[in-house]
Order: structure tokens, then sequence, then C-alpha cells
């Protein structure tokens, strides 16, 4: 039984895919060089980043290494070589000249090259600029309430349906539910209240998640940590977080529409909490920020697998300028 309870929903007014290097190696010594790159221009704003505020990045694959040059002192790279599958992120000084400007970086492996054309203008950081620290969104679930505290007791004990159950000894948590939260597989109907958090899927059935608004300005964007507690009924159970939208994961996988972030949490135990959070830069204020596992998030599997876990203490927070 938790003793502080507290909620916060909604907007508060002030407010392709990448891959790390995984070592795609070759290891005989006459296989011909590979090199690819998966984009050609890249277009950053004034301050050197993309317009939703991400760091602008570019995938290399090379299985005989790499060496990236740049034509302006103003461009460079973080990871100048490298050999794999490989995120490089681009780093362009503000633009302080008055006008446009353009560099171009060479990527280089063996006899192969790549060049990827950088454009610069003179638009604004769209960042809400708001303190570092701000909470654009936060639950407890106090509200979920008349179920058991299953990971206390290490057993599913009552889990109270909130789509079906009726004989609730408070509130009736379903309209909290459906005001804040989008239901991505809401016919389902698995999602679960414990004692102050939400249980979601049963046998065959997975649902995710999304707060309706995530706190962030429309017409703006932010650097945010998005947190919560997991706990596992299954440790088969792979929760992630995607983006509907326009902010960015590292490496993340692309799906339709944004992104998905790789698996977070790999629980040993079930019954147990755990943290989880991840990063997302540039979330915008219609972005839609969803939690749940990765095989109904990046694959739309609905109704295979168990996948049976446990979710309190969501936030989106800033965390950069």
């Amino acid at each position: 039984m938790k003793v502080t309870k507290h909620i916060m929903f909604g907007a508060i007014f002030a407010v392709g895919m990448t891959f790390t290097s995984c070592g795609v190696d070759d290891n005989t010594k006459d296989v011909l060089p590979r090199l690819n790159v998966d984009k050609s221009i890249v277009q950053v704003i004034q301050d050197g980043k993309l317009k939703s505020g991400s760091p602008a990045t570019i995938n290399i694959t090379s299985n005989k290494g790499y060496t990236i040059t740049s034509d302006s002192e103003w461009l460079s790279v973080d990871r100048p070589e490298g050999q794999g599958r490989v995120t490089v992120e681009i780093v362009a000084e503000p633009n302080e000249s008055g006008a446009e400007r353009t560099g171009h970086l060479k990527i280089s492996s063996l006899n192969i090259s790549e060049i990827v054309t950088v454009n610069q203008n003179l638009e604004l950081n769209l960042d809400d600029k708001l303190e570092i620290g701000h909470v654009y969104f936060y639950d407890d679930f106090h509200w979920a309430i008349d179920g058991s505290d299953a990971v206390a007791i290490k057993a599913a004990g009552d889990q109270r349906n909130i789509y079906t159950y009726t004989a609730w000894t408070g509130d009736d948590p379903l309209p909290v539910f459906k005001a804040n939260y989008e239901d991505f597989n809401s016919n389902a109907k698995t999602v679960y209240t414990q004692d102050g958090y939400l249980k979601f899927n049963k046998t065959n059935t997975l649902t995710a998640i999304s707060p309706k608004v995530n706190g962030v300005e429309s017409g703006k964007t932010s650097a945010v940590r998005v947190s919560f507690r997991a706990a596992f009924q299954d440790k088969s159970t792979k929760i992630a977080v995607g983006v509907i939208g326009q902010g960015q994961i590292k490496d993340s996988e692309q799906i339709e529409g944004g992104c998905v972030s790789p698996q977070l949490i790999t629980p040993d135990a079930t019954w147990k909490w755990y943290d989880v959070s991840v990063d997302i830069a540039g979330l915008a204020g219609e972005d839609k920020v969803v939690v749940g596992p990765i095989e109904f998030i990046r694959d739309n599997v609905t109704s295979s697998g168990t996948f049976r876990w446990f979710l309190d203490d969501l936030k989106i927070e800033k965390i950069a300028n």
C-alpha cells in the first residue's frame, strides 16, 4: 500500500532506424570492403541539431572499417573512425554566419567512399526552454483501486479488470483511465487495477498505453526522460517505450510513424519492482509516448504469448535544453 499519493495529468503550459556498433566483421582477408551510409543529405538548423531538437545522425555499416573527414571547419562527427554498424552523430557548430551554409562529410573504407551533404540554415530551435527537471507528466496511479498488492504478496491475487469490474469500493477508475490514457488494444479489455498500480495483459492478449497529453507545449519540443517502475508476472515480457511522432530515442528501431527503444529491462525475477527509464530527444507536444511490450509496439503482436506486467509511477521530465 503506497503512502504518498498524487497525480498530475495533461499539458503544463510553459510547455529512421539506428544501430549501435555491434561488430559486422568479415574475418576472411579476401572479402571485398562493403560500405553503406543511410543518408546522403542532412538538414540541420541554426544550433546544429535537427528541427525536432534531436542530434543529427548517420548510420554507417562497414565490414572493413571507415574513416570520416570534413571539408568545413564548422562540421565534424563524434566517431570519425569505426567498424561494423555504427551510429555517428554529426557535430555542426552554431551558425553565426548570417546565411545558410553547406559542408560535406566523406566516409571512406579502403577504396570506396560515400559523401554526406550537410545543409545548415538559420532556423531556431523549438525547445520550450523550461528548466531542467520540469515535470510534464506524472501519475502514481493512486486511483487504481481494489486489487491486491500482487508484487508484495508475490501472487496474482485480486486483479480488477478496469473495463468490466463494477463492485468498486471507491470511485470507478475507468473514467480517469480513459480521460488520460490511450489504450491501443482497448477492445481486448486487458488492463487491470491492483493496489495503487496497473497490471496489463493476459495469456495471448497484449496492449500498450500512451498518455493522451505528454505535457510539452504544442508547437514546442523538449529533451525528456520517461521513467516508471515495472514489475513482472512473466519474465518473458520485454518492456519498451515508443514514440509516434518526431521525437527520437537513441539506438531505436523505426516503426510506422516513429521509433521504438530496445528492450529496456531484462528481469531476473518476477514479483519485483525495477526502475526503468529512456531518454527522448526532440519530443514534440503532439507526439505520443507509448509504453508496453516491444512485441506489441514494434511487431504489432496483439494475440500471442504471455507478457503480464505491472506499471507504477509514470513520469515525463525535462533533462536538457
